[in-house]
């Protein structure tokens, strides 16, 4: 089993074990939930950019979370508070929401285009749920913040998948895209 592939499965195990089951998950450019098929949480290689991720952090604390320390795994509990939030909208205002969100993009990255963003309902709800789980869960943080460094250290260790990686961002939109992985510790 790849690093990549085992890492995804110990989000799964670790996810299971804390009483979320059901979840896969899959690498890519960016965080997203897939809709139609309920279950796949797909992490980001590539984050925002460093505006996107302190606006995405200061929203967090505006609205409570006691925990912004990594957008990484904010970003990766927003994509299963989707998961954990799909069931409370309907179809038709899940497709209002979409609208909005093409609208969203079009406008200049600034605090108030993702503001928007983020006050959109299904955003909202999947941030909210994130930072109730944060906040209810503290002694949970670090474990999962262990976990994800662990294979960030063997994935970012390893200059053949790195390799791969690089290549790949080389096909992908680099649109104002950086490295997920910045908060692995150069000091070790």
């Amino acid at each position: 089993m790849g690093k990549i592939a085992k890492f995804n499965r110990e989000l799964a195990e670790w996810f299971g074990s804390h009483g979320i089951p059901w979840l896969n998950f899959v690498e890519g450019s960016d965080f997203q939930f897939y809709y139609e098929y309920k279950n796949i949480i797909q992490w980001g290689f590539f984050e925002q950019t460093e505006t996107m991720e302190q606006h995405f952090a200061q929203f967090f604390h505006e609205y409570g979370c006691v925990w912004t320390d990594n957008t990484f795994i904010m970003s990766l509990l927003h994509e299963v508070g989707h998961y954990m939030t799909f069931s409370n909208f309907s179809e038709k205002e899940k497709e209002e929401v979409e609208k909005q969100k093409e609208k969203i993009d079009k406008q200049r990255n600034t605090i108030n285009r993702n503001y928007q963003y983020f006050e959109l309902p299904t955003e909202f709800a999947a941030s909210w749920w994130a930072i109730q789980f944060i906040n209810n869960h503290m002694d949970w943080m670090e474990d999962l913040f262990n976990l994800c460094k662990k294979h960030f250290d063997e994935i970012f260790n390893d200059e053949k998948l790195m390799g791969q990686v690089y290549d790949y961002l080389d096909t992908v939109n680099e649109d104002g895209y950086e490295s997920a992985f910045e908060f692995v510790d150069d000091e070790e």
